[in-house]
């Protein structure tokens, strides 16, 4: 299944573990995803955030983990308009790289989903409809 991941995703996997964490682990070792310049870009700029500093290398490792595994794809032009702009990147790569969902902790930014046969889901519904464990053991980076 191809799937894109939103950075806030991200970011939670590395910082915080739990859920995000399991469920970007089974991602990455279960199905596609597709990263763009652009959303490395903001992976990579957002970990580099003053407010991340004691975790930037554990942030930078994740982020290095996602390009080795991930497909990289160009950044084309996003044709939808969301309230936050900088999701359009997300959008576009998960629409024209036909990916099934965009995984994100801020389904409110993505108000007319479905966007043709991308569904926008959270993580917790992700986990679930793949049948995570809520309470497996969890994968470290």
């Amino acid at each position: 299944m191809i799937i894109v991941v939103d950075c806030n995703v991200v970011i939670s996997a590395g910082l915080a573990g739990g859920l995000p964490q399991q469920l970007l682990c089974s991602l990455l070792a279960n199905h596609q995803l597709i990263v763009t310049p652009a959303i490395l870009e903001e992976y990579r700029g957002v970990a580099a955030r003053p407010k991340f500093a004691k975790h930037t290398d554990k942030l930078s490792a994740l982020i290095d983990q996602i390009v080795n595994v991930a497909e990289q794809v160009d950044d084309l032009p996003s044709t939808f308009s969301l309230p936050d702009q900088d999701d359009e990147i997300y959008l576009a790569a998960a629409s024209t790289a036909g990916a099934r969902y965009l995984v994100t902790g801020n389904i409110k930014h993505f108000p007319d989903s479905p966007y043709g046969e991308v569904e926008i889901v959270s993580v917790r519904d992700l986990a679930t409809q793949l049948e995570l464990g809520i309470n497996a053991p969890l994968a470290t980076f």
